[in-house]
């Protein structure tokens, strides 16, 4: 508070003296109307240009991550096929299949069929769960191969004379656990053009795979997680990453052999949480056409780019 003496003539002659306080506004005083509009509209600025900043932040750490696991998902992949000398879902890791009936079990002649998987293995929920590109079992479990093939000794314990042999789990993680997906993107659909948010036939339940940080809530109940099978009560998250998806297998090759694609990658849908597919330029169903200026190992749908993330392996 400060006091200011002012001097002041009176009409007698003499000189007087006078003193008032000139201190801050009175504590029961208000603020107009438009003083409080400026301090909001700064308030807002303020938070908006903060959270503009965060978002970027956390984009950017949202990608580190995405780069760490696919890295770790494709060395994963590398150890397995140098280990057994092939990739997950190939050789004897395929389904067993005997192309004239049609079975997949071991009750048939496991030395005829290319694999040596048996589907009546209770931890194979089907040919469609076996198959999903966000399947990546193999690499968490021991495969479990008919004694009956030639080549069902590379799923027992590493072997240091031949130097071959499952040793894994390959990786040490689950990830989110168990997704919904559709069949879309299966074998005998579009594969790797197809939508994991599309059932072409059947939705699949229970897939044990690993999601990236972008998280995403469920499309129609497809792409929900949960952190134990929902064959054995499992509770689906609201909210979480899409599945990593896989492509590795080349199904065309006929007979039941399955073969390597000419450009296996990981893909991560990216931000938005939506698989683009790869470029077939021709339409022929195969977006691994080099001379028709494909390149699956680019995130793009007729021609147009997303932001799909892909790690080509090979």
């Amino acid at each position: 508070m400060k006091r200011v003496t002012t001097f002041q003539q009176p009409d007698n002659g003499r000189v007087g003296v006078r003193t008032k306080a000139i201190g801050p506004r009175s504590r029961h005083a208000g603020y107009s109307l438009l003083e409080l509009l400026v301090v909001v509209s700064i308030l807002v600025a303020v938070a908006l240009i903060a959270t503009g900043s965060m978002d970027g932040v956390d984009r950017a750490a949202q990608a580190n991550i995405v780069s760490a696991e696919m890295l770790e998902i494709a060395k994963a992949i590398k150890q397995f096929k140098a280990d057994t000398g092939y990739y997950p879902g190939q050789g004897p890791f395929a389904l067993l299949e005997d192309v004239n009936v049609g079975a997949y079990t071991c009750a048939n002649d496991a030395a005829d069929s290319p694999g040596a998987v048996d589907i009546d293995d209770p931890s194979i929920v089907s040919r469609a769960w076996f198959e999903s590109p966000a399947n990546l079992v193999q690499l968490l479990e021991r495969p479990i191969l008919c004694t009956g093939h030639p080549l069902a000794w590379l799923a027992d314990d590493w072997d240091p004379v031949t130097r071959r042999g499952w040793r894994g789990p390959y990786l040490q993680t689950l990830g989110e656990g168990f997704v919904s997906i559709g069949d879309d993107t299966n074998p005998d659909e579009a594969y790797e053009t197809g939508d994991p948010e599309i059932v072409a036939t059947a939705q699949i339940d229970d897939v044990p795979g690993i999601a990236d940080p972008f998280e995403h809530r469920p499309v129609n109940g497809l792409m929900a997680w949960s952190a134990t099978p929902i064959a054995d009560g499992g509770m689906q998250r609201k909210v979480a990453g899409r599945p990593y998806l896989v492509f590795l297998n080349d199904y065309g090759a006929g007979g039941g052999i399955v073969t390597s694609l000419e450009h296996p990658r990981i893909v991560s849908m990216g931000p938005d949480g939506l698989y683009a597919g790869c470029y077939d330029d021709n339409g022929d169903g195969d977006c691994n056409d080099p001379g028709d200026g494909e390149n699956p190992c680019l995130p793009n749908i007729d021609g147009v780019e997303t932001d799909d993330i892909i790690l080509c392996l090979e």
